[in-house]
């Protein structure tokens, strides 16, 4: 499996079962090694190659994108100089961290294309780096992470909670049943329950982080957000 070797999250479960990873990291412990020479030209090092690649991005989640298809492109066996050709011309996740305009003077980040801890630190940064004051987020369950509800909860709140998050939702059967870790919150137990209780006025003048995994259809949240 291709990963990023800095989470341990991830490769800690992975070595447990047992499944073989093929790692990047961007601190030099990894299969292939990333530097960075500005913010979005690295230096490429795997076994004794080296080269280097300009990346079409410069938003982290979009940047941890490519270095998972460079990893593949590395291990397919493909040259430098395909590499870094094929690189230039990847294209922007739809549904991942764009920035759309919202109802009553919003901002919403779209981030409804996938979820998982590691995704949701990046997604907060970007967040925390919006101009707008007023910060909330809206996030489902986070399905398959490999670790107890109990240890996830606590991992998630401890991630708002170091966010400048002002306004939580939460929408899922897993945060709704752990709505003691969360007192401010509105909590619901799935999509649908939510677009049942939208309220348009009650999102105003602030930016808006829609984060959620596939199954709960978090587009459909962004839509009614958006202007």
């Amino acid at each position: 499996m291709i990963c990023n070797g800095a989470d341990t999250v991830i490769t800690d479960v992975l070595k447990e079962k047992n499944i073989p990873t093929f790692t990047w990291n961007l601190d030099g412990e990894g299969d292939v090694q990333m530097r960075p020479v500005n913010e979005n030209v690295y230096d490429v090092t795997y076994q004794s190659n080296s080269f280097r690649v300009t990346l079409p991005f410069n938003d982290k989640a979009s940047q941890e994108n490519a270095f998972h298809v460079l990893t593949f492109m590395i291990l397919w066996g493909c040259t430098p100089e395909i590499i870094k050709e094929r690189i230039k011309n990847l294209l922007q996740v739809a549904m991942r961290l764009e920035l759309k305009q919202g109802i009553n003077g919003s901002i919403v980040i779209d981030d409804s294309y996938n979820n998982d801890l590691a995704g949701l630190r990046i997604s907060l940064d970007f967040l925390k780096n919006q101009q707008k004051a007023k910060k909330t987020l809206i996030l489902s369950d986070i399905l398959q992470s490999g670790l107890s509800d109990q240890e996830l909860m606590k991992g998630i709140r401890d991630l708002i909670s170091s966010a400048g998050v002002k306004r939580f939702i939460g929408v899922g059967p897993v945060l709704h049943a752990h709505k003691q870790l969360f007192p401010n919150a509105v909590l619901y137990g799935s999509t649908q329950e939510f677009l049942s209780d939208f309220r348009p006025q009650e999102f105003a003048d602030e930016v808006i982080l829609v984060k959620g995994a596939r199954p709960f259809q978090f587009e459909k949240i962004a839509k009614h957000l958006e202007r």
